[in-house]
């Protein structure tokens, strides 16, 4: 899911998009209905939807999710970034919650909608804004795929209306082995503010679960060259290791 509650549609918002696939544990509150989920990441780069957050350096990351019998579910996210922007936002947290359910034979329907925060940046640069996501997820038998997509009328830096969609899809292999990846298009109204233009972005991951650790190797790119995007938007190799408490 970037997030883990995008892990359907842009996964992985939750998501996170994503990044790694998550090891969580889960456990009951007495109480209070449903399960709680804690989980920590550690990646060499954070990238969210094929371009850097982090400068190209590692980032910590770490969440708690709420899933219901019902399909509703809820949670929290947050990852150290770097901008490049004097420092002015050196975190984002992210609140999500939504909808999932089957919807037919092996279909499975995930909505709802997110709020990327950034704690300490200047109002003045805009940078929190909201996304209503959505996805469609297939179990083939052997392999999952599918479609997923996100809109927002305010974008980051108050670059407009932005669009984003994708196809993904997972395949389990021998010795606790998954081979996923997804290709994704990004839409964004003020292509000047928001720094490069509408681009396609890829990224094919290996996972490896071991106990409650998933480590992750993943290949990430977009199209945008030298020209448009001088820097951390290149391909790349990125590693992470989660765990679930």
């Amino acid at each position: 899911m970037k997030k883990t509650f995008c892990a359907l549609a842009l996964a992985g918002t939750a998501v996170a998009i994503v990044p790694l696939a998550q090891a969580d544990g889960t456990s009951e509150w007495e109480g209070i209905p449903g399960e709680f989920s804690a989980y920590a990441t550690f990646v060499s780069d954070y990238t969210f939807r094929g371009i850097t957050q982090s400068d190209e350096g590692p980032a910590v990351q770490a969440g708690i999710d709420w899933n219901h019998d019902s399909g509703v579910y809820a949670g929290i996210w947050g990852s150290n970034v770097d901008f490049n922007d004097g420092d002015e936002a050196t975190i984002e947290i992210d609140y999500f919650a939504g909808y999932s359910t089957e919807i037919y034979d092996d279909l499975t329907m995930d909505i709802g909608a997110s709020w990327y925060s950034y704690p300490g940046a200047a109002n003045a640069l805009d940078y929190d804004y909201y996304e209503i996501y959505a996805s469609f997820e297939y179990d083939y038998g052997l392999a999952t795929g599918g479609v997923g997509g996100a809109f927002t009328g305010d974008n980051f830096g108050g670059t407009g209306d932005a669009q984003y969609v994708n196809i993904f899809g997972s395949l389990p292999l021998p010795h606790d082995l998954t081979l996923s990846g997804h290709l994704g298009r990004q839409w964004v109204e003020d292509n000047t503010n928001f720094g490069v233009p509408d681009y396609f972005e890829w990224q094919i991951g290996m996972d490896w679960e071991y106990e409650q650790f998933i480590f992750n190797l993943s290949y990430v790119d977009t199209n945008l060259n030298e020209t448009y995007c001088a820097d951390g938007c290149d391909g790349k190799l990125v590693v992470g290791v989660s765990a679930g408490f």
